[in-house]
């Protein structure tokens, strides 16, 4: 029995798979689907095309993944939040950690606000570095 079509369908099956995630995870098994096919066309056995894809999709696998991880690599993308954290914003009220009170300005949205330093009152106009954000707070300590 001819397997040719088997392994035509499985190579364009994982090639979509491929496109559709960009995650590099199918792609070694595409190779493995192409040598296939050579293994097919030249008559061998199906048992020896699988082995063929097998190993050569590992192998595919191993030798190139590393290279693939540094190529592919990026830096997570800072969204929502996240992009608040290192930049500067102005104290609206004044912020006291003892009396739980303070607030801060950043990009046109007002933050309740919290002084890294325990014991140190920030009084308002005052530009601040936001340090970290929990909840609905921000972390802040002066420039």
């Amino acid at each position: 029995m001819n397997y040719l079509w088997f392994w035509l369908v499985t190579f364009i099956v994982l090639l979509v798979c491929e496109i559709a995630t960009s995650a590099l995870i199918s792609v070694w098994f595409c190779g493995g689907a192409v040598f296939a096919v050579l293994a097919n066309l030249l008559g061998f056995s199906f048992p020896v095309q699988l082995v063929v894809f097998v190993i050569v999709s590992f192998v595919l696998l191993i030798l190139t993944r590393p290279f693939a991880k540094k190529v592919v690599k990026k830096e997570p993308l800072k969204t929502n939040v996240a992009t608040l954290i290192g930049k500067t914003a102005v104290v609206t009220k004044q912020i006291n950690n003892n009396q739980s009170v303070g607030e801060i300005s950043i990009n046109g949205q007002i933050w309740s606000a919290r002084n890294v330093a325990e014991n140190e009152v920030i009084e308002p106009s005052t530009n601040v570095v936001v340090q970290e954000i929990q909840g609905v707070k921000a972390f802040v300590k002066t420039i």
